[in-house]
Formats: C-alpha cells, sequence, structure tokens
C-alpha cells in the first residue's frame, strides 16, 4: 500500500477541487448501498445471496448480481418477486438515520443522485429542516424546481418501479428516459463525489459506462471513495482513465482505517472532505494554484477568482481583492503585510505571488478595511501602445528593432514579433516569426505560451488561406500554408505537453475552443440588458457599480488579455462580437436621456447611465466598427445632443487622428479609418484641435468613390461640429475646397446626389464668415448645368450671384413632363420662378390627363403625391388662382393627407389621423395651428393616441411645439 507524500499531495489537491465546487454549487453526490449498511439495509451482495437462498443457490458470483434477481422472478412471477424484494430492502420499516446521511446533508449539494430505494436521505433533509425535491419518475422531471433534489434514479417501491434484475438494467434507457438524460447533465456539468459505493456494484458499473462516455470529453471531474479496500495503484489508474479518481481511505488515513468497519471508513472520508483545516500552508497552496499563470503577461479576474476562491478570496467589482470569509481574513496579512521570522523560500514565494496579482488589472487589496494600491505591473509595452494608438510608423520602428536584436532562441520576442507583423497587415511575415517563435518556446520549455503559438499559427493560418484572394496569396504559397496547418494538431499537442498540469490544460483549453470569449461575451449580454433596465428605471438609492461600469471592466480585462497575451483572435466573429456587443452596451446607455424625480426632495430618483465614452471606447468602436457600421449603431439611439467624451478620450482622439491621418491607416489595405474617424465624430463632442486636424486632410480625401459612399457620414460630421461651434474662419477655406473638388467629378450624376452636403458645405460658411460669396461655386455649377445645386444655392448667393440664376432657369425650355412640371414647383419653392396661372393650368391638365390616383402610382418617388403636394401648399398660401379646380384634383388623386389639408377647417375630426402630422411642413403646421378651433380638435386627437400609447417621439415634439397651451 503506498501512503507516500506524493499520494498525500494527491488526495489534499483531491479535496481542494470538491471543497471548491461546494462553495461554487458546483457538487453532485452519488449515493450508494454503502451508505445505508449503518442503518440495517443490506449491501448489494448481501441482498443478492438471500434471493439466491430462496431459489437454492448458495455461491453467488459477482457477475451473476443481476441474474439472480431475474431467476427469482422468471420463476415465481411479479407479485411474489415484488413481495420478497420488499422483504429483503425492508420497505416500510422504520430505520434508524445514521450520522453518515447526516454528514451527506453537510455538502450542501443541490443534487443527491441515490440507486438505493429507502426513505433515509429524504427523512435526514426533513430532520434538518431542509426542502429537498424528490424525483422518482419521469413524470418528475417537469416539475423540477430550483430547490434542492433527490434523484431516486433506480425509482422505489411506492412507485413500483424499483431497478434490480437484468431486465430492469437492459431497459432502462426506455422506463427512464428523461432521469437518464438529465443524471448525464448532471455528471457532463457538476463535480461528481461518488459514495458507498463498491466497485462489484452494477449500479456503479451502470454509470461509470456514462461517465466513460462523457467524462471522457475533457468534461468535470469524478472522485469516489473507496471506503472498503487497501490502495491499489493499478486499479486506481484503471479508474483513472474513465476520468474517475479513487479515494482510497486506507492511503489517506492509514491509522484510523478499519477493513472489517466501512462505515467507519466512509465517516473518515467524509469528515476530512468536510473539514476545513488543509495540510499545507495556504501560502504555498497559493503560489503552486497561481504557477501555472507564470508564462502569461495577463491574467484575466476571472481566472484570478477562480483559483483564490478556495481560499476565501475575492476580486470585488471595484478590483480589490479581499476576504470573503473568516476563515480567509489572515490569508491577505500573510501576503501583504511586513512579516518577521519567515524564511527566504517563503518571501520570495510571497513576492511571486505579489508580481502574478499585479498582472492583472487589480488596484489594490484591502485589509481590515484599510486599502493597499498596486504597483500594476501589467504595463504596456511600447508595441502594445504603438498599436493602441494607431501608430503605423513606431510599430513598424520597434519592429525593426527588434530584428536586429533577435535570435532563435528568444521565443518571447520571436512572438511579440508575430503579434506587431500581424497588426500590421503582413500576415505572411507574421506566421513566419510564429513557426520560429514555436520551435524556441517549446526547446525552453515554456509550453503555456508555445500552445498560443502553435494556435496563432492554426487560425493565422486559416484566415490566410481563406482570404488569400483579398491578401493577393499565390495559389503555391496558400498550398504551402494549408500544408503546414494541417500538420498542426492543437489537441495532441494538448495531450504531448506532459507538463501541463490539469487547471492548466483547462486554461488552454479556454483558449483553444474561445472559451474565454464565449464566457465574457455571456457575462456582457446579462450587463448589456441589466444596463438597459438601469437607464430606464428610477432609483432613490443605487447601491453597487452601474452594469455599464461593470461592462468597462469586464471588456478592458477582455482586452487586456486578448493582446498582452499574443493571442491573434481580432479577425475572428466570436472576439469581434464581444467587443461589439460592450460597444452597444456602453452607447444605448450613453445617449440615454436623464430621467428624475424630485417629488420628495429628501428623496430625489433618478436613472442611472453611462455619461461620457474613454480612450477604450473609442479604440474599440474604430477598431471594430465599418464607418457605415457606426453610422447605423449611432442612428439607433441618437436624440439630437452628442456624446461627452472624457478628458482621456479627448487626449487619445489628439493622439491617434494625427497617427490615423499619417499612416494612412488601413484594414486589409482598403478601409480607411480615417472616415471611422469623421462617422464617430458625427456623433461625440470633439474640440477645435481634432477638427481642425481631421478637416486639413479633408480636401484629398473627397474622391468620387470617397463621395458617393461617404456623403451621409460626412454630412453629419458637419453638422456636429457646426452645432458645436468648432469651425473657425480658418477651416472655412478646407470647406470651399471640398465644395471645389466635388464639382470637379467627371461624373455628373455624383455631383448632383451631394448637392444636400455642397448646400450645407456653404452654408456653413456663410454663418462663419458672412462675407462670403459662392460666386465661384455657382458660375462652376453655371457652366455645368447642375440645377439641384444652382436651387438650394440660390438662398445664399448675392444678388448678382441670384439674378444669374434666375435668368439661366428662366432662359431654360421646360417641356410638357411631369418630372419638369415638378422641378418647377421646385423652383417656385426657392422663389426662384413665380407660380402663375398658366403653369397652374398646366399642371392641373397634366393631372386630369394622367388620370392616376396616388395609390395607383407604383413607381418611387411617387410623382402623383410630390405634385399634389406642392399645389396643396400653393393653396394654403392664397397663391392658386383656380380654387375650385385645385379642390378637384386633390379629392380625386391626392393622399388623405392632402384631401384634409385642403378643407382642414371644415374636418370632421373623428376622422383624423395624427400620422397625418408627420407629414406636413412646418409652415403647414404652424397655419394650421393658428386657427384656436382647429387647434383643439387636434389638440384632443394627440392627447387621445398618447393614451394609447401611440404617440411617437416626432409626434410628442409637434404637439409640445404647436398645439400644447
Amino acid at each position: 500500500m503506498s501512503t507516500n507524500k506524493s499520494l498525500q499531495n494527491k488526495y489534499t489537491e483531491f479535496k481542494r477541487n470538491i471543497r471548491e465546487a461546494m462553495k461554487n454549487n458546483q457538487l453532485a453526490l452519488f449515493v450508494g448501498a454503502g451508505v445505508s449498511i449503518n442503518s440495517g439495509m443490506p449491501s448489494w451482495q448481501n441482498a443478492v445471496k438471500t434471493i439466491g437462498k430462496r431459489l437454492g443457490i448458495e455461491r453467488v458470483a459477482n457477475t451473476d448480481f443481476l441474474k439472480i434477481p431475474q431467476y427469482y422472478y422468471n420463476a415465481n412471477g411479479k407479485q411474489a418477486y415484488n413481495s420478497l424484494m420488499q422483504e429483503i430492502f425492508k420497505y416500510r420499516v422504520e430505520l434508524p438515520i445514521s450520522s453518515i446521511h447526516k454528514k451527506l446533508l453537510k455538502f450542501n449539494a443541490q443534487t443527491i443522485i441515490t440507486t438505493n430505494y429507502d426513505k433515509l436521505i429524504e427523512r435526514a433533509s426533513e430532520e434538518k429542516g431542509e426542502i429537498r425535491h424528490v424525483i422518482c419518475q419521469d413524470s418528475d422531471i417537469p416539475y423540477i424546481k430550483n430547490n434542492k433534489q433527490l434523484i431516486k434514479m433506480h425509482g422505489d417501491f411506492d412507485h413500483d418501479n424499483f431497478v434490480l434484475k437484468e431486465d430492469d438494467y437492459l431497459n432502462y434507457s426506455s422506463n427512464f428516459k428523461l432521469i437518464e438524460n438529465y443524471v448525464r447533465s448532471i455528471i457532463g456539468s457538476k463535480v461528481i463525489l461518488f459514495v458507498g459505493y463498491s466497485f462489484n456494484d452494477p449500479d456503479l458499473k451502470q454509470i461509470f459506462s456514462w461517465v466513460k462516455n462523457i467524462l471522457g470529453k475533457d468534461m468535470r471531474k469524478a472522485y469516489l471513495i473507496n471506503a472498503e479496500n487497501e490502495y491499489n495503484e493499478n486499479e486506481a489508474n484503471y479508474y483513472n482513465n474513465f476520468g474517475l479518481d479513487v479515494i482510497y481511505v486506507s492511503a489517506w488515513d492509514p491509522k484510523n482505517f478499519n477493513k472489517s468497519g466501512i462505515d467507519k471508513n466512509l465517516e473518515i472520508a467524509l469528515d476530512r472532505l468536510l473539514s476545513n483545516s488543509e495540510d499545507t500552508d495556504p501560502i504555498e497552496r497559493i503560489y503552486a494554484d497561481l504557477k501555472k499563470f507564470e508564462n502569461l503577461r495577463y491574467i484575466t479576474t476571472k481566472y484570478l477568482n477562480n483559483t483564490l476562491a478556495k481560499y476565501g478570496l475575492r476580486i470585488s467589482s471595484d478590483l480589490y481583492l479581499q476576504s470573503i470569509d473568516n476563515s480567509s481574513e489572515n490569508i491577505l496579512p500573510l501576503l501583504f503585510s511586513k512579516q518577521e521570522n519567515i524564511d527566504n523560500d517563503k518571501k520570495r514565494k510571497i513576492t511571486r505571488i505579489q508580481n502574478l496579482l499585479s498582472r492583472s488589472i487589480i488596484k489594490g487589496v484591502i485589509i481590515d478595511k484599510k486599502v493597499i494600491e498596486f504597483k500594476n505591473s501589467s504595463k504596456e509595452d511600447n508595441w502594445q501602445k504603438a498599436f493602441y494608438t494607431f501608430d503605423i510608423p513606431a510599430l513598424k520602428k520597434i519592429k525593426n528593432k527588434n530584428e536586429l536584436s533577435m535570435n532563435d532562441n528568444d521565443g518571447e520576442l520571436l512572438l511579440e514579433q508575430a503579434t506587431i507583423a500581424y497588426y500590421l497587415d503582413e500576415f505572411l511575415l507574421s506566421f513566419e516569426y510564429l513557426k520560429r517563435a514555436s520551435k524556441s518556446l517549446f526547446k525552453n520549455k515554456s509550453y503555456s505560451l508555445f500552445f498560443i503559438a502553435q494556435v496563432n499559427l492554426k487560425k493565422l493560418g486559416k484566415f490566410i488561406i481563406d482570404d488569400r484572394y483579398i491578401l493577393r496569396i499565390d495559389d503555391q504559397t496558400a498550398k504551402l500554408i494549408k500544408s503546414e496547418v494541417d500538420n498542426i494538431d492543437i489537441n495532441e499537442i494538448i495531450e504531448n505537453i506532459s507538463d501541463l498540469k490539469v487547471d492548466e490544460r483547462l486554461l488552454v483549453e479556454d483558449i483553444k475552443q474561445f472559451n474565454f470569449s464565449y464566457s465574457s461575451f455571456q457575462k456582457l449580454y446579462k450587463l448589456n440588458i441589466k444596463s438597459d433596465e438601469e437607464a430606464s428605471k428610477k432609483f432613490t438609492l443605487f447601491i453597487g457599480m452601474p452594469a455599464y461600469a461593470i461592462s468597462r471592466v469586464e471588456i478592458k480585462d477582455f482586452f487586456n488579455f486578448e493582446t498582452k497575451n499574443f493571442l491573434l483572435f481580432e479577425k475572428y466573429q466570436e472576439i469581434q462580437e464581444t467587443y461589439k456587443l460592450y460597444v452597444r452596451t456602453i452607447i444605448a446607455s450613453a445617449f440615454s436621456e436623464d430621467l428624475t424625480d424630485v417629488a420628495d426632495p429628501m428623496l430625489p430618483e433618478k436613472n442611472i447611465h453611462l455619461k461620457y465614452l474613454n480612450d477604450l471606447d473609442i479604440f474599440l468602436i474604430i477598431k471594430y466598427f465599418h464607418d457605415s457600421d457606426i453610422s447605423t449603431l449611432f442612428d439607433a439611439y441618437y436624440k439630437g445632443s452628442p456624446i461627452d467624451i472624457n478628458s482621456e478620450g479627448l487626449e487619445y482622439l489628439e493622439t491617434i487622428v494625427p497617427n490615423i491621418i499619417k499612416s494612412k491607416f488601413k484594414i486589409y489595405q482598403k478601409d480607411d479609418l480615417y472616415w471611422r474617424l469623421i462617422a464617430l465624430g458625427g456623433y461625440i463632442k470633439l474640440n477645435r484641435k481634432i477638427v481642425k486636424t481631421l478637416l486639413a486632410i479633408m480636401p484629398e480625401k473627397i474622391t468620387e468613390h470617397a463621395i458617393a459612399t461617404k456623403n451621409r457620414i460626412l454630412q453629419n460630421f458637419l453638422v456636429n461640429i457646426k452645432n458645436q461651434e468648432l469651425i473657425s474662419q480658418q477651416e472655412t477655406v478646407q470647406l470651399n475646397k471640398i465644395s471645389q473638388n466635388i464639382l470637379e467629378f467627371k461624373n455628373k450624376f455624383v455631383i448632383e446626389n451631394n448637392d444636400a452636403l455642397i448646400f450645407y458645405i456653404n452654408r456653413i460658411i456663410l454663418d462663419v464668415d458672412k462675407s462670403y460669396d459662392n460666386k465661384d461655386i455657382s458660375n462652376k455649377c453655371l457652366s455645368r448645368n447642375l440645377d439641384s445645386i444652382l436651387m438650394n444655392l440660390f438662398g445664399l448667393s448675392s444678388k448678382n450671384s441670384k439674378n444669374k440664376i434666375k435668368n439661366y432657369f428662366r432662359d431654360r425650355n421646360f417641356n410638357d413632363s411631369i418630372e419638369d412640371y415638378i422641378f418647377r414647383m421646385f423652383l417656385v419653392d426657392y422663389d426662384i420662378l413665380k407660380f402663375n396661372i398658366e403653369l397652374e393650368n398646366r399642371i392641373v391638365e397634366k393631372i386630369k390627363n394622367r388620370n392616376q390616383r396616388f395609390d395607383e402610382v407604383h413607381e418611387r418617388p411617387n410623382k402623383i403625391v410630390i405634385l399634389t403636394n406642392k399645389l396643396v401648399e400653393l393653396y394654403l398660401q392664397d397663391k392658386t388662382y383656380n380654387n375650385k379646380a385645385i379642390r378637384e384634383i386633390i379629392n380625386k388623386y391626392a393622399t388623405p393627407v392632402s384631401k384634409w389639408l385642403i378643407r382642414y377647417q371644415n374636418f370632421d375630426y373623428e376622422h383624423f389621423d395624427v400620422n397625418w402630422l408627420s407629414e406636413c411642413s412646418k409652415y403647414v403646421i404652424n397655419k394650421i395651428s393658428s386657427d384656436k378651433d382647429v387647434k383643439h380638435k387636434i389638440k384632443s386627437r394627440l392627447i387621445q393616441a398618447f393614451k394609447e400609447n401611440k404617440l411617437t417621439t416626432e409626434l410628442e415634439k409637434i404637439y409640445f411645439n404647436y398645439f400644447s397651451d
């Protein structure tokens, strides 16, 4: 029997894992016949022997345990069989609850699964006052609640579904289909502890087949207490291959082990597992647990919390390490207070623990309500700073400098070099560096980093192959990379690295499967919902960190883990969607309006939402959203006011704007990040320095291709900086150049499609410089017959330019098309042409001859709607001549809105649709609201719509601006 220190350490580790599962509510107990022997129940072996004697069988082999009950059933029938089984297993006999049953409940397991038929666990739970839902048959499964459960997976006598004979086991999957699937899911998701089982029990063999199938696929660990046998190394290894670790009481506590006292041995094991005491110094254990992170440059709070929880330590949401129970309150002083009389080895380990903890986002530690701040050693490297600030020249300089000092023995520097090349979009070079880094890291036994290099190789190689045409990779190179990638077997690498501990294997599996990303995404998803709730609800007293603030911590942790540990995963959707989810959360929160209630001045209520964006928010938006996606995202929440940027965010923008401009930073050499800056700049608060830098380069960025796709983005930006009064007279020169550049385009359609943009640019210039004359722009438009732009510029032009524009249109030979009539009506709107009876008669006649109602026109835009709307506006301004003819064609051909407007004073407002107001110009709404009687009627309809929750935001504004008292 082996009782050496290595075995004791292994059992101590098993105990730690079981207790950690207890603490995290992740432990499930499997309870076998051995637990109830002390209460008077028979063991499996003795029960089968008793049945055998009734059949005249004196010797029962282990292989006959299922056959003997089947023989009896076949020979005597169900009634006699049931009667004997109830007698043997003491059905309805009030057996005493043993101390073992009581100890099992101390594990506080959410789920206890038993193959026993007795009611001892139920009674022990009742005695303790613990509510435990009993599941004996499939029909109980739908009624499972979140409270504690006892699953009697082999049924019981009450339900006449007990599993004992061979047929019962053979038909188990069909008779207990739901219970089997449920139990399997528990085996796959919980840490399992088997108590009271013998290796000869058929119950255990049945469950082992499930354990092997499930736990063999890297699921949670399972443990079995062997309370009857001497330690057997071969046997232990045999079951370990099933994913089952056996705890031999004979080896764990050889002094107290009694071969004939199985129940006492079981109690010894349970007492040791339930005991808080450990066999080694906590500093030693913490150091041993944290060593798995030795090769990582950054450790997330999730990994640290998972490791430190077993010691009663936790990193709070505000990022301070603290004790969470009395048992751990002495650990932190050991780690962070000056200690006398400790040996150098322990000092070294304490220093190492402090160093590992500082490779995280943790701010400090709280001891006796006193805060000790950390000096964070997880500082930014030069390459990380250059990457974060989009400084391509700096990245190239660092890469070149590294090349001079680098050799094939410096695996970590090679990995850094591969990362820099990757962020420079030099993917083939990055691939070559990763190959060199892998060899060096493996040779130096830096297995965690070797694994990262290999995973990067696999994923980067696949990316290169998939995007070879975009990246312009020739077929021969792509074929060679594919061959190399196909030879990388990540699962085999994990298996072959024998030095990886269990926890390290979990860590590398987390990276391989993107589990670190999935867990962050799930957390951020929940925080997204919570953030929305906090922004839409008023709180009298809000306790704790807001969801948006916790999201910020989570994403910073995630970002640091990815970048600082050289994980080249940013091209993958799983990673990008995690960042995008976070951005959507903070944008929704930042655009939320303040909700306040000061009805009680002593207890004011308000909602909780984000007030500003910071540098990381800006980085993630620029990095992971295309310019059009930025507009789509912000438009979904934008309410008219730009988002604030904190001082760090503004300083960051002042850094990255010139960097992006000078670097001509593009994604895959096609997506210019400058336009992402412009898109973002349409929705946030900026300063003159940033605006000046962006506008200085803008004229050369305005190409035919760019303006065709960036028109709306550019206009949003200009509106925003104008509203913030960030344009000086110096910048108007650049704006004028933009207009001039657009007018030089060869494609006239592209120019005219930007008529609104040119108008707005000229309006901005005139607002800033009152002496501005757009004659150069007007003359160029006249020379190129740019009608729509001339029409828009007319109101901004000097008297001389206006005359030129009027003469230009007066000399125009208009035809009899409906398009030309529409255009002439727009010229009337702009006061370029005068409306007269001849034009009116021609339009009326044109509409009559066409003889189409608005809803019979399928072309877009609907020209009948446009033309009749223009006539109605003139009618309301008393500028039409034959009002009777106008009313006739409106009533026959126009929309319901137009029909209402021509008789708005005599309209039956019981049939009024408040949504019609959304289709009216400000002039029209102002006119109809000036009639007191009409105003009152429309107001009543708006109030009714509000009560029915049918009032849009636009209609609310119309109500308050025109119809409220």
